[in-house]
């Protein structure tokens, strides 16, 4: 489980061992999120640079 809070990722779903990683940006959630152990790096890069373009449109 990932809950992005803050500038922050917690990930984890056992009481008090999460781990907390800063992520003022979003990018570890935004690959993490579409990451289903099938897509490559590239397929993952590629996903995340388009997303990225579309927001700035």
């Amino acid at each position: 489980m990932m809950v992005p809070f803050g500038k922050k990722l917690s990930i984890g779903t056992i009481p008090n061992g999460a781990i907390e990683i800063e992520d003022p940006d979003r990018a570890i959630d935004s690959v993490l999120s579409i990451y289903d152990g099938k897509r490559t790096v590239e397929e993952i890069h590629r996903l995340n640079v388009m997303d990225n373009i579309k927001k700035l449109i």
